[in-house]
């Protein structure tokens, strides 16, 4: 009888936690009004229907999501720098691609913090992180526009890296709502202490 009892007990507590996370989990009516704005909302609706975390994400756990995905495309282009560096034969783009080396690696500094600061559910903070984040990986792709003028190698890899951010970012204004201040805000354009 007492084990009776304790699987009807346990049955219930998993009939309860489906039904939470059936009623809390996003569900693709929503992830599309993600998208909707978004320049490329394909992009934005297939990696975050395609994620196989997000069938049991609420909009917070989403965000989550979408931070790690940036952090795993620093990492490709990271390890794509360190192969460029040692097969490319241009001394100019070698010494760019040391450069940027070191952006990378602060890019994954600040987009490792925009995820301590998604846990902490700390929305502005996050927005802040992914913008020096952006910032150092922009730095690194306009180095190849001074003179001498190179063609950038990692140009493909940046873009993909950019709409990645743009897809955490859609994330945080569906959370915090159109009322709010950071809907106003630019991600992409430097304060000006980055323009120093």
């Amino acid at each position: 009888m007492g084990v009776h009892c304790l699987s009807s007990i346990i049955l219930s507590l998993l009939v309860l936690s489906i039904a939470a996370v059936s009623v809390f989990a996003v569900d693709v009516t929503q992830i599309n009004k993600i998208c909707e704005h978004e320049q490329d909302s394909e992009f934005c609706s297939q990696t975050l229907i395609g994620d196989p975390g997000t069938a049991a994400a609420d909009i917070d756990g989403l965000m989550l999501i979408t931070i790690p995905l940036t952090l795993e495309k620093v990492h490709d282009i990271s390890n794509n720098i360190t192969f460029l560096r040692h097969t490319v034969t241009d001394s100019v783009v070698k010494e760019r691609l040391i450069s940027c080396q070191e952006n990378y690696v602060n890019a994954q500094f600040w987009f490792q913090r925009a995820y301590d600061s998604g846990v902490a559910k700390s929305y502005y903070d996050i927005f802040y992180l992914l913008r020096k984040g952006w910032f150092e990986a922009s730095v690194c792709e306009n180095g190849f526009k001074f003179e001498p003028v190179r063609t950038s190698p990692l140009t493909a890899s940046y873009d993909l890296l950019l709409k990645h951010v743009e897809l955490t970012y859609a994330v945080i204004q569906h959370i915090i709502g159109p009322s709010s201040k950071l809907q106003e805000m630019d991600l992409f354009k430097p304060l000006p202490a980055e323009l120093n």
